[in-house]
C-alpha cells in the first residue's frame, strides 16, 4: 500500500502557526499589511 503526502493548506498552516487563515494569506501576497512577527510565525508553520 503506497502513503500519500496530504497537501497543505492555507487553514493547516494557520492552524499550526496560531494565527488565522487570512494572516496565512496576506503573508504570501505581494505589499500585503502583516506584522513581521506574525509572518515570521507563519513562515515557521509551513
Amino acid at each position: 500500500m503506497k502513503k500519500t503526502k496530504k497537501t497543505s493548506t492555507s487553514q493547516d498552516v494557520a492552524k499550526l502557526a496560531g494565527v488565522s487563515q487570512s494572516a496565512v494569506s496576506r503573508c504570501f501576497t505581494k505589499g500585503a499589511s502583516i506584522s513581521s512577527r506574525t509572518k515570521l510565525r507563519v513562515i515557521k508553520g509551513c
